[in-house]
């Protein structure tokens, strides 16, 4: 990857698309112009496309395609694909690996120095015995938690990567808590590719809390039960299935969270990061607040929901065959199912739609 070329390629092809979304958007009939007193913001809409310009930034979307240019850097999502760029660096995302390129320098003049290739292949074990919270925490490798039947914890650093550092792995016993940390002695560095991934195997047996953290890694939990949940990634996507447990607090910056099966009282908090969320049957009470993220709500088989909603520059979409309440401040009641759970959902500019 020539990153020389890539920086000053992507911003000429996000103000090429701008440009082109603000004008074929005046082509159809049914624009809308949404002026809020809160954020003195502007959308304009057609369809599945729409701009939106407010102190947050320029937000333009045109299908799955998403590009975001704010005070906090620029995004661009392309379906699985995805670039930002911000003071932190560039992240690349691609169906094949991830890239992290330190932001130290100019953007325009990236020069990756002392790069090597390693192959990682880290095996631990670790006791449950005695151990009431599990913590984790990395910078750029992705991390996935499974539970299974087994007696104890098995961890495993593997993959390959490109780069001028590699994170050690290290765990630590600190009175009931196990800490498993991946941990450098560099605060900058330049990554060209990385498959490396974090995967912690967890004994069924184990219901107790865990609390897992990434500044730009991604983070996959499947198939848990516990106590409490406490995850938190800066820029990392965030994908949950199943999570049964007392409570769950999940917050994302710039990182989409993608959930489903959330048995268990959830707090979810998003940036400019999507939301979507699948409730059925299992799903309990529901807090989702976004800045500048839309929230998608997939109703499946069995979901029991008292809905209310505020969108305080955004709107509300549906295609399901369901009565929606609006009232003044642009705030939305409605129930699905016999409406047992509550689901409260608050955004700020993004939009809220229900399928």
């Amino acid at each position: 990857m020539d990153i020389k070329k890539l920086v000053p390629i992507l911003i000429g092809v996000i103000l090429i698309a701008f440009g082109i979304g603000i004008y074929s958007l005046r082509y159809y009939d049914n624009i809308s112009f949404n002026n809020s007193a809160n954020d003195d913001f502007v959308n304009i809409r057609s369809e599945d496309s729409s701009v939106k310009i407010g102190k947050d930034g320029i937000d333009v979307k045109d299908g799955d395609d998403h590009v975001s240019i704010g005070w906090k850097g620029i995004s661009v999502k392309d379906g699985g694909d995805e670039v930002q760029i911000g003071w932190n660096g560039i992240k690349v995302k691609d169906d094949k690996s991830n890239t992290d390129i330190d932001g130290s320098n100019s953007w325009f003049e990236f020069t990756p120095k002392n790069l090597k290739t390693y192959n990682i292949d880290e095996q631990k074990h670790e006791s449950i015995d005695g151990i009431d919270s599990i913590k984790i925490n990395s910078g750029f490798v992705d991390i996935m938690v499974t539970q299974e039947d087994r007696d104890d914890i098995w961890i495993k650093y593997h993959g390959t990567i490109k780069s001028n550092i590699v994170p050690k792995l290290e765990t630590e016993r600190n009175g009931k808590v196990l800490n498993i940390k991946l941990m450098s002695d560099k605060n900058s560095y330049t990554v060209s590719e990385s498959n490396v991934i974090l995967e912690i195997s967890v004994p069924e047996s184990f219901n107790k809390d865990f609390s897992i953290s990434s500044s730009s890694a991604d983070i996959f939990v499947n198939d848990i039960a516990g106590l409490h949940f406490d995850l938190n990634s800066g820029s990392g996507d965030i994908k949950l299935n199943n999570l049964s447990g007392k409570s769950a607090n999940i917050i994302t910056s710039s990182g989409d969270l993608i959930l489903a099966e959330l048995n268990c009282n959830s707090s979810i908090d998003s940036s400019s990061g999507d939301i979507k969320l699948y409730a059925d049957n299992s799903s309990k009470d529901l807090k989702i607040a976004t800045s500048s993220g839309d929230v998608v709500v997939v109703f499946e088989d069995g979901a029991n929901y008292s809905v209310m909603c505020t969108a305080s520059s955004g709107d509300v979409f549906t295609d399901r065959d369901i009565s929606i309440n609006k009232y003044k401040g642009n705030r939305y009641e409605f129930k699905e199912g016999t409406g047992d759970n509550e689901m409260r959902i608050d955004t700020s500019s993004g939009d809220i739609y229900f399928k």
